[in-house]
This record gives structure tokens, sequence and C-alpha cells, in this order.
């Protein structure tokens, strides 16, 4: 069991609950598609501004709000 929350995530989460694709997050957002997929793997760091902007602005969720459904999934493994 696991209670870590991990940035991967917190994106992939986010972006599933916005509908959005990983090509689509990444225009949005000004990054490759590559590298947003890296970041969703957790095969690269994602800076923290970073991934707060992702969840509220290309997401437009609440971030404690996804962290708190995720820390529950994360919780119950």
């Amino acid at each position: 069991m696991s209670d870590i929350v991990r940035a991967a995530d917190l994106l992939a989460a986010g972006r599933a609950e916005a509908g959005l694709s990983q090509l689509d997050t990444a225009v949005c957002y000004g990054v490759e598609e590559r590298t947003y997929r890296r970041w969703e793997r957790g095969q690269n760091e994602v800076r923290f501004m970073d991934l707060h902007a992702l969840v509220t602005q290309v997401f437009d969720l609440d971030f404690a709000e996804l962290y708190k459904t995720v820390e529950g999934k994360a919780c119950h493994k």
C-alpha cells in the first residue's frame, strides 16, 4: 500500500478528468508532446509550478481537490 501521491498520478488523473489527450494538453501548455508524456509517465521530473499550472489552468481543476482524490485512490491500492 502506498500513500505517496506522485506528480505523474496527478497529471494523469487531472487530464482524464478534463477529457484531454496528451497532445491536447501539451499544445495547450506549450510543451512538446513527448515532454508532457514523460512527465505523466514519471520518466522526467515536472517542476511544481508546471504541475500546478497544468492542473489549475489547463485542466481547470482545484489543485487541493485533485490531490485529495488521487491520495484517496493511492491509499486504497
